[in-house]
């Protein structure tokens, strides 16, 4: 999603001219559960929104597999 959002992001500069819409745009796109996870949180930078919802992406993925795992047992 990161990649996608950059592509476009460069056909409308003017919505993402500064670190906050970047971030506001950003997390619109993302799917519930991770937008909610986010939402309490305040970032510096664009960046560092990136990262954490990759973490967390990550961490969904992993409790996932998890869960699958136990299941199949």
């Amino acid at each position: 999603y990161h990649d996608k959002f950059i592509q476009l992001s460069r056909y409308a500069p003017t919505e993402v001219d500064d670190d906050e819409k970047r971030q506001e745009l950003f997390m619109e796109g993302l799917n519930d559960g991770l937008q909610y996870q986010l939402l309490s949180h305040t970032f510096a930078s664009f960046q560092q929104l990136v990262d954490k919802a990759l973490v967390i992406e990550n961490k969904n993925c992993q409790i996932k597999d998890k869960n699958r795992k136990f299941q199949g047992q």
